[in-house]
């Protein structure tokens, strides 16, 4: 059935009541018209189901369904149903008309500006803390799908897909094991598991939130790498940190972002309202009066103060250069290409001055599912993958990516410790594995030639190549410092008091580039800092320390003689207490990488000069009253092959 052209007498084609006025795209889900209510002579938009897969139940299924779960939603930020229409076997949503365009178009045209960033997200975000009280997933949260009106309104569209997690009306049209969505910005456990929550949704738009800020998503892939290997990198690979595209992002702004895309869904934002309010505080520092940002009549200049750095680094980068991303094919499952954004094409094109120019777990969040992945940015095509089988075999495409694909992960940045261990020899990360000269691969690092092995399995003593230093909670130097008693098979590093730092040290060896190994098993669940120290010499140092009572990661370094470490990264980290622990340090000129138990933590940049300097392991506790002992089983060092 085609709604085209004129009807039968050569008059207005109509479908029920409303009169068609043009197309404005189809897809591969159905086609949109631009309509118009007479009486009213209000402008609508018309969704179709296109009639080629009119056959397929699961498809009118999910087609009805956008219908119901939209029909029962009323937000200023989501696009209102006000009919449904059905001719023969075609059948039709009647939808609020958007003048204006997509959040596509905006990001296309060029850099957004910060206080507009925050102004769209917040819309996202309080449209989507909406849903997930109504028990609606939408499961297709990208750009494509964000309506920016000439007024200033920010509207998410197209339910389509979405998941009602009640089970009022009965439906099955996605609940049985298919996986849906766009790959650039599925959520890790869509890829594995149909069984999301609203989290899966905030994922979803902490992409975007990237993609906002840094001009363009934490992980892309060419058409010739496929959507396995994007949604490999979904699974296990950390974003980037937004500061290696966007220097001088302010840090606060960075961890919201990277809380927003944790693996594991626990570890994100719980409910929208939670992101917003987060990402509101930030807004609220570094580009006041960020809420009337959308309206017409908004001047930006206003609302960047000029102690804000990252607002003046952001408002003055302009168009990025295109991110090297080439569309992923369209699935298997689908022949056309996705119908459009019901969005009017606007005259005005915004440019980066002008337009675009922003716990405990809910009630309706199910337990947390398996991990996932998603797609690149141009032209999206959304993804279906039908029935269990299929989705067992997005799963072993994803491994078979990582272990024979032979692609290179992005630079890594903080995330919770849920990427697998890499394969092949990398195996030497995990703790008990034998160490030794050619073990590793690009994928992770190559051991070279053996500096330092001092395993105290058998010893009673410390060895001439170790030494005991200790700071006080003032990070004053320790003339004596503490004993530290050696048998049972590891050295115990105990710190006595809050702040103080005892540590092994490196007495004849000293490098620059360096791969350095501590086995070792914290006794109590304690709050400390326990962890490997590289180029430690002329008041400098690298270092990587985890805390067992937080779970937290910490990369710092010194430099210049200060007594106190600057942060450079956190992030979260499983270390085991009372179990043996491999945590690894790797520092090549200024890249610094580190691995706990095989799993990588992350990679940063350090400004220590490339200088030869003692390398140590150590432990400083940060209980008031507390007392953090550490068994150090061995203490390796080698040379980066």
């Amino acid at each position: 059935m085609s709604v085209e052209g004129a009807g039968p007498a050569g008059g207005a084609r109509k479908i029920g009541k409303y009169v068609i006025k043009r197309e404005l795209g189809r897809g591969g889900m159905g086609a949109v018209y631009l309509a118009e209510q007479p009486g009213l002579g209000r402008e609508v938009a018309i969704k179709e189901l296109i009639v080629s897969t009119v056959a397929d139940p699961t498809a009118l299924a999910r087609f009805m369904q956008e219908a119901q779960v939209m029909a029962r939603s009323s937000h200023p930020n989501l696009v209102q149903v006000h009919d449904l229409e059905q001719e023969g076997e075609a059948n039709y949503i009647v939808l609020e008309y958007v003048k204006g365009q997509s959040l596509r178009d905006w990001l296309t045209a060029g850099r957004v500006p910060l206080p507009k960033v925050f102004a769209v997200m917040h819309g996202l975000l309080q449209a989507l803390d909406y849903a997930h009280k109504h028990a609606i997933v939408h499961r297709d949260v990208k750009p494509e799908n964000l309506l920016l009106s000439l007024d200033g309104d920010v509207k998410v569209t197209d339910f389509g897909i979405a998941r009602l997690t009640d089970e009022s009306g009965g439906g099955t049209a996605t609940k049985t094991g298919t996986t849906v969505g766009t790959p650039q910005y599925m959520s890790p456990e869509q890829v594995a598991s149909s069984k999301v929550d609203g989290r899966s949704d905030l994922y979803s738009a902490g992409i975007i939130l990237y993609e906002l800020v840094c001009g363009r998503p934490p992980f892309v892939a060419t058409e010739a790498d496929g959507p396995f290997t994007l949604m490999a990198k979904h699974v296990q690979a950390p974003p980037p940190p937004p500061t290696l595209l966007s220097p001088g992002l302010d840090p606060e702004l960075e961890e919201v972002i990277l809380k927003s895309l944790a693996k594991r869904p626990e570890d994100r934002y719980q409910t929208g309202a939670d992101f917003d309010a987060a990402l509101s505080k930030v807004a609220g520092r570094l580009a006041p009066g960020w809420l009337r940002s959308l309206d017409p009549s908004a001047v930006l200049d206003t609302m960047t103060p000029a102690a804000a750095p990252i607002a003046a680094t952001l408002a003055g980068l302009g168009t990025l250069p295109t991110a090297a991303v080439t569309a992923v094919p369209p699935s298997p499952t689908s022949s056309a290409a996705p119908a459009p954004p019901v969005v009017a094409t606007a005259s005005r094109v915004p440019t980066a001055a002008s337009a675009p120019s922003p716990t405990a777990a809910p009630l309706y969040a199910p337990p947390p599912p398996l991990p996932s992945a998603r797609r690149a940015s141009k032209g999206p095509s959304p993804v279906l993958l039908g029935g269990g089988g299929l989705a067992l075999l997005v799963v072993i495409g994803v491994i078979l990516v990582v272990t024979l694909g032979g692609q290179k992960p992005p630079v890594p940045s903080p995330s919770p410790a849920t990427s697998v261990v890499p394969a092949g020899n990398c195996d030497w990360l995990k703790p008990g594995v034998e160490l030794g000269a050619g073990k590793g691969s690009g994928s992770c690092a190559v051991l070279g030639a053996s500096v330092l092995s001092v395993p105290f399995a058998g010893a009673s003593s410390l060895p001439s190549d170790l030494r005991v230093e200790a700071n006080d909670a003032n990070g004053n130097p320790v003339s004596q410092p503490p004993a530290v008693a050696v048998g049972g098979g590891y050295a115990q590093v105990a710190s006595p008091t809050r702040g103080y730092e005892v540590r092994l040290v490196t007495a004849s060896v000293t490098s620059t580039n360096a791969i350095v190994v501590a086995d070792f098993t914290p006794t109590g669940g304690g709050d400390a800092d326990i962890g490997l120290g590289a180029r430690c010499a002329a008041g400098q140092c690298v270092r990587i320390s985890i805390s067992p009572k937080t779970g937290k990661y910490r990369f710092d370094e010194l430099t210049g003689g200060s007594k106190v470490p600057a942060s450079l990264l956190t992030g979260d980290a499983a270390l085991q207490v009372g179990q043996p622990n491999r945590l690894v340090l790797a520092i090549s000129g200024p890249t610094v990488k580190a691995w706990l138990n095989g799993q990588f933590l992350a990679q940063v940049s350090t400004s220590v000069a490339a200088q030869p300097g003692p390398l140590r392991f150590f432990d400083t506790d940060q209980d008031p009253g507390g007392r953090s002992v550490v068994n150090l089983a061995g203490f390796y060092v080698y040379n980066p092959a």
